[in-house]
């Protein structure tokens, strides 16, 4: 494997562990060694190899987020054919208002 693809693929890495971190602990308890756990690396000290620091993983996450309620809300619109549009968009609403843990348990 080229260097270039190694590099993308512990950004990947890193990536998906911070996803799991972040949805599992927040993002105000979640440690560079949470995430580093969570991605399979040993050291804390190589995601910022690839990101500046933790803010941007969380942009990351956020973009996620984000999308999938959007993603799977419009996966399931076949279901919705006969649904009044005013419930549809207070259930689109519904998806969209995750809010991200902003308390250490």
């Amino acid at each position: 494997m080229a260097p270039r693809d190694e590099a993308e693929l512990r950004r990947q890495q890193i990536i998906d562990g911070a996803l799991r971190t972040f949805s599992r602990l927040g993002f105000e308890c979640a440690t560079n060694r949470d995430i580093a756990r969570a991605a399979g690396i040993r050291s804390p000290r190589l995601i910022c190899r690839y990101f500046k620091d933790k803010t941007d993983l969380l942009l990351l996450y956020q973009v996620v987020r984000e999308r999938m309620s959007l993603i799977q809300f419009i996966d399931s619109m076949k279901e919705l054919d006969d649904t009044p549009p005013k419930v549809v968009s207070l259930q689109l609403a519904g998806r969209l208002a995750h809010p991200i843990a902003d308390r250490c348990d």
